[in-house]
């Protein structure tokens, strides 16, 4: 029996040494340093190169099956042929490991053989697959997704090999480890190279004409075919990876993304409908559940709603963004809190690290254990990272659909005197910084409960570390939590500040662009220039105190590491311990993850406290009343019986504008004076309100109507006359119920109906002449050109470029002013309704323009309507059936026009029709809209970021202190890395490790390296060494402080710098442009330029280009720290630089693009909403909400 069992285990000893070599099969070599020969061989060369070729088999199957021909891009046909060349030397390399394994030694095993024998067909196999991606397969140039990932099991291949070669050679000094070392060596660098073609993607086209006839010229292959809906059909590694966005990328990288039709079309959660209805059914259903428990124990409703109720009784915004979006906002929290804790993994496992490397008897395997679960920890990180941001931005996408569609249709529902309270500049920033700060909001809130929870594990784990000594840097730490919360608050004062100045600015500004044409037929540039910089100097002011206080934050930022390593360091030794590397690097380790907590903790509330800054500043226009209707008027039971049949009744009506007074009579005077040179302190006392904007109003001007009555029956043409700012415009508005009714009956005949509003100042959407006149009607070519003709647009229409198609620019500035008139009031008759209010709508016309419009238009064409026409014509007045005149708000007289204008002498502005400064010298000669006045699509800069633009921002900065700056940056980071360097030399020269050449990195995974460093470094020891190194130490942390805090300020000065050379060079250029510029791009646009776009100048872009010198600064430092004191490394830093350059190439071009398109598509918002504002009751008054 033992006999049969020793013979068995010699025939299985026999085996093995045929198969392997040796007696028996052992995963790690002899030492145990590294995995054996015959496990190299046979556990990863062979299996690697087996998958590969029948990988390979598939996809020669699939293009032997197919007779057709590909046609592929230049660039993708090179980089192919250049893999297929590359693939012939890699199968030579694998051979020539078989062939050196031969010619250094005697002893054969089959292992051996086979490996590279394995590894040369399968290289040969890759040349075939190159060949057939080049012609046959229509795929993308890197090939079919199976063989990449097989490839990359052939890097992986030459990668063990080459470790496993190097350490032989190291151990025993041979010449065949040697040779395979070389060979190795070679194969690698080739792999690589070869992986490098494939990293661009470029699209193969078949060619369904192509087979034994081909075209000797293809063209290159677009990508014209849309996306579909994004993450569509995505598995859950495709969601994972974010592999179905290769597509996009790819369009990107071949510069092909033009518009929003080339991205992906938004998947139904994204749809802003949808996020809409969801936000607005939560916020209706609280504002339901808030009424009801106020109508409990509330007064009796009052006609004059109050402004905003009690603090309480308000909607909370942020109540009701929770109830829509809270669930899957709140479980990110999971994800961030995984991504948190992972990033533990590495100190946690950083002491074992170091003890192993200090420790040569130790296995190495327990070091790839050690690698293998901090890489894993970090693959974990970083996927929950990854979609941590994503799932973040689409929440973000979501509020910020909410926010912009909500004041959108509030703007829309309040009406104009409540709107009032508030300036347009103040409206136009809440579409923009101030919704960007409640989409900020998601970030800031997670940010500032996870940062609370490192922070605490952290310390933690340094009580664990070194016990009671890292109270020392605690307690420093915790000094600068009020400090900080300090900075916070008074950041938050003055980012309130700055916003308000901001509203300012813009209002002023938009204000300035729409009536461009009359600043510049004045000569006003250089007045408004200085008024608009008053402006402007106010809002730097304030940014000025908010940057430096962030200065203080990055001093904070960068010193706090470094001081708390001192005095922690400090502590530990005072009490009798002795620093080793284990305790010296985790220690370092786990204070820099308190770096993060201490000093982006500002951040996160100053974050925070902006968004709810903002909150409360949207919440306050959500809580204006909204106009109704149903309160607002009453029915005709209610009135007086002579009265109940008309169409149009007010009795005994008192009403007033609120804050201010759009009446539009009183602005004729104001702007025929001139302007004054502003002061300084003009900002706040010359502030005006929205409704100034929007009605040419004067605020100084509180215009009242005192017990109005009126009465209008269907088919009668009611006149009102009266002096320049006697409320004739208030009247109109009244009966339109945009201003606050204090008491009285109002009644208008089916009140739910559209009412036919022309203002004095005409409102008119940009697209054509035609559009502005249907405003969404059916055409009708009949009824169409009766209308036309009734307003007096037929001539000139016939002049206009295109007819009727014409476009019209923002504000119809391409057309006159009497054009303007006879448009709205053709858009208003069009639409056939029963009640039509006219203000002063022959002002603009010569005398036989506006009396064939009175006789055909108002008389012949509305006949049957009720108009109410308010106008100082005396001969147009006369054909009217009733007259009202108006004095001071109070309707003095009214009766027949002949009885009522005998009693009123004749005054020189009522005997015929006055010409406004807009209009030409007669409406004979139309104003004709050059066709390259039209509005034209917004430029966008493709390609990379030219070096001009970077050039302007440097000059902005300045000459002197961009160089500056640049400097203190690089000398801090040079003082970073003095510390780590002394604190290696010491914790080396008192060990006396194996380690000595090692930087004291936080970064576990390069303290592998140091298991190839030997050496010991003679020990002094005694407390005059230890008193040497912390004044040397204390030294370079008290430089390090002083270049942080130089570096900090001087960033911050040439940030506030930048930001008033760049609005300056904005200003002027604009303001020097000429009168087409301003016809072919609309107001919105422009600016959008001085409100979002400038806020990324002032406050984003200094932020982000902080960070990327500081980024840029530590990993330059990094990488030399790291090759000065492993050499080993640069051969790994410079093939990742390679792979990593072309990764953040393949990227940028896609995001770049991405971002120019989000600009572009922002101005249209922009344009729209300033549009809107601007003919907020013509819209309310035609019903044109839901359009």
């Amino acid at each position: 029996m033992f006999a049969f069992e020793e013979a068995a285990a010699a025939d299985d000893s026999a085996t093995w040494r045929r198969l392997c070599g040796t007696p028996r099969f052992s995963p790690l070599s002899e030492d145990g340093s590294f995995l054996s020969p015959c496990c190299e061989a046979l556990a990863v060369a062979t299996p690697a190169a087996v998958l590969y070729l029948i990988a390979a088999a598939f996809c020669l199957d699939g293009a032997l099956r197919r007779s057709e021909v590909v046609s592929r891009p230049p660039a993708g046909r090179r980089l192919v042929t250049a893999r297929l060349w590359l693939t012939g030397p890699l199968a030579a390399a694998a051979a020539a490991r078989l062939a050196a394994f031969a010619a250094l030694t005697d002893r054969w095993w089959v292992a051996a053989a086979l490996a590279p024998v394995v590894l040369t067909l399968a290289w040969l196999a890759a040349a075939l697959v190159a060949a057939a991606v080049r012609d046959r397969l229509p795929c993308g140039s890197r090939g079919p997704l199976a063989l990449l990932l097989a490839e990359l099991l052939l890097l992986g291949v030459g990668g063990v090999q080459l470790a496993g070669s190097v350490l032989r050679w190291r151990a025993t000094g041979a010449t065949l480890p040697l040779a395979q070392l070389s060979c190795d060596a070679a194969y690698l660098a080739l792999a690589v190279l070869r992986l490098l073609t494939q990293l661009p993607q470029y699209p193969a086209d078949q060619d369904p004409a192509a087979g034994d006839r081909t075209p000797l010229v293809t063209e290159p292959a677009t990508l014209g075919r849309p996306l579909g809906v994004a993450e569509d059909g995505a598995g859950w590694l495709s969601v994972l990876t974010f592999w179905w966005a290769q597509p996009l990328m790819r369009r990107g990288r071949q510069r092909q993304l033009y518009d929003v039709t080339d991205l992906h079309t938004l998947p139904a959660a994204l749809n802003t409908d949808r996020v809409d209805a969801r936000f607005t059914a939560c916020l209706r259903r609280r504002t339901a559940q808030l009424r009801e428990a106020a109508a409990a124990d509330s007064e009796p409703e009052r006609l004059l709603p109050p402004a905003a109720g009690p603090e309480s009784q308000q909607v909370s915004l942020l109540g009701v963004l929770l109830r829509s979006f809270g669930a899957e906002y709140l479980l990110l929290g999971v994800l961030k809190l995984v991504a948190d804790l992972s990033t533990f993994a590495g100190p946690l496992l950083l002491n074992a690290i170091i003890t192993f490397i200090e420790d040569p008897r130790q296995p190495m395997t327990r070091g790839y254990v050690y690698a293998a679960t901090i890489c894993a920890a970090n693959v974990i990180g970083v996927l929950c990272t990854t979609q941590y941001d994503y799932r973040l931005a689409k929440v973000g996408l979501k509020v910020r659909a909410a926010f912009v569609s909500t004041i959108y249709r509030k703007i829309l529902d309040v009406p104009l005197a409540q709107l009032a309270r508030l300036s347009s500049g103040e409206v136009m920033t809440f579409m923009s910084v101030d919704t960007d700060r409640v989409v900020n909001l998601c970030s800031s809130f997670h940010a500032f409960w996870s940062l609370p929870v490192q922070f605490g594990v952290t310390l933690y784990l340094l009580y664990w570390q070194i016990g009671v000594s890292f109270l020392s840097g605690l307690v420093f730490a915790i000094a600068l939590v009020p400090l900080n919360k300090w900075i916070a608050n008074k950041t938050g004062q003055y980012s309130a500040g700055m916003l308000e100045h901001k509203d300012h600015r813009v209002k002023l500004t938009s204000e300035v662009l729409q009536g461009i044409r009359t600043v510049k037929f004045s000569s006003w540039e250089s007045f408004f220039t200085a008024l608009i910089g008053v402006r402007r100097t106010e809002e730097v002011r304030f940014l000025k105190k908010q940057k430096y206080l962030d200065a203080w934050c990055v001093f904070f930022w960068a010193t706090t590491p470094v001081l708390m390593c001192l005095l922690t360091f400090g502590t530990y030794v005072l009490l009798g311990n002795r620093l080793t590397a284990a305790t010296v690097f985790t220690t370092i380790a786990l204070l820099n993850m308190l770096k993060g907590p201490i000093n982006a903790y500002p951040w996160a509330l100053n974050g925070l406290i902006d968004s709810l800054v903002s909150i409360r500043r949207v919440q306050r226009l959500l809580a204006l009343p909204d106009m109704d209707p149903d309160q607002y008027y009453c029915d005709k039971d209610n009135l007086p019986h002579n009265i109940a049949d008309a169409d149009i009744a007010i009795h005994q009506g008192f009403f007033h504008w609120g804050a201010a007074s759009p009446s539009s009579d009183g602005a004729a005077g104001r702007r025929s004076a001139g302007p004054e040179e502003p002061s300084p302190g003009a900002s706040a006392e010359t502030e005006t309100t929205m409704s100034e904007v929007l009605y040419s109003g004067n605020a100084r001007n509180q215009i009242k109507l005192w017990g109005v009555s009126l009465a209008a029956w269907p088919g009668q043409v009611v006149g009102v006359m009266g002096p320049v700012g006697c409320g004739k415009s208030s009247l109109l508005y009244a009966v339109l119920g945009e201003l606050l009714k204090e008491e009285g009956l109002v009644h208008v005949a089916d009140r739910h109906r559209a009412v036919g509003l022309v203002s004095q100042e005409p409102w008119l959407q940009q697209g054509t002449v035609r559009d502005n006149i249907l405003f969404g009607a059916a055409y009708n070519v009949d009824k169409y050109r009766s209308v036309v003709s009734a307003c007096a647009l037929t001539s000139d229409l016939e002049t206009l470029p295109a007819g009727d198609l014409t476009p019209v620019t923002q504000n119809g500035a391409s057309l006159s002013g009497g054009q303007r008139v006879r448009v709205a009031l053709a858009r208003a008759v069009y639409q056939d309704l029963q009640v039509y209010l006219l203000d002063d709508i022959f002002s603009s016309l010569d005398p036989r323009v506006a009396e064939h419009v009175m006789r055909q238009c108002v008389r012949r064409l509305l006949r049957g309507a009720t108009v109410v026409l308010c106008g100082h014509q005396r001969p147009l007045l006369r054909l009217t059936d009733h007259l009202v005149v108006m004095d001071k708000g109070y309707v003095t007289r009214q009766g027949p026009p002949s009885e009522i204008l005998a009693e009123i002498p004749d005054s020189p502005t009522d005997s015929e029709p006055t010409f406004s400064s807009s209009s030409s010298s007669t409406d004979d000669s139309p104003s004709v809209a050059e066709p390259s006045d039209a509005v034209q699509e917004e430029d966008r800069v493709l390609g990379a970021v030219r070096w001009p633009v970077y050039k302007a921002y440097y000059r902005a900065v300045g000459r002197l202190l961009a160089p500056l700056v640049l400097l203190t940056v690089a000398a801090m980071q040079a003082s970073s890395n003095a510390t780590d360097l002394w604190l290696g030399f010491f914790v080396t020269s008192t060990t006396g490790a194996n380690s000595t050449a090692a930087p004291p990195s936080s970064e576990p995974q390069s303290l592998l390296w140091l298991r190839l460093q030997a050496g010991p470094v003679p020990a002094p020891a005694g407390s005059d060494h230890q008193r040497r190194f912390f004044e040397v130490y204390g030294g370079i942390a008290a430089g390090n402080a002083l270049l942080a805090i130089m570096r900090s300020f001087l960033f911050a000065y040439g940030g506030v710098r930048a930001a008033r050379v760049v609005h300056d060079s904005l200003l002027q250029a604009v303001l020097k442009a000429d009168l087409s510029f301003f016809s072919m791009n609309p107001v919105g646009r422009i600016v959008n330029r001085f409100s979002s776009d400038l806020f990324t100048v002032d406050s984003s872009l200094p932020f982000i280009l902080n960070i990327l010198l500081a980024q840029f600064a530590g990993l330059t430092g990094f990488v030399v720290v790291t090759v000065i004191s492993l050499p080993w490394v640069g051969l790994l830093l410079l093939p990742l630089g390679v792979i990593y350059y072309y990764i953040q190439n393949f990227y940028r071009y896609t995001s770049r693009e991405l971002k120019r398109l989000s600009t572009l598509t922002l101005s249209p918002v922009y344009v729209h909403f300033v549009e809107t504002l601007s003919g907020l009751a013509t819209v309310r008054a035609l019903r044109g909400r839901d359009r």
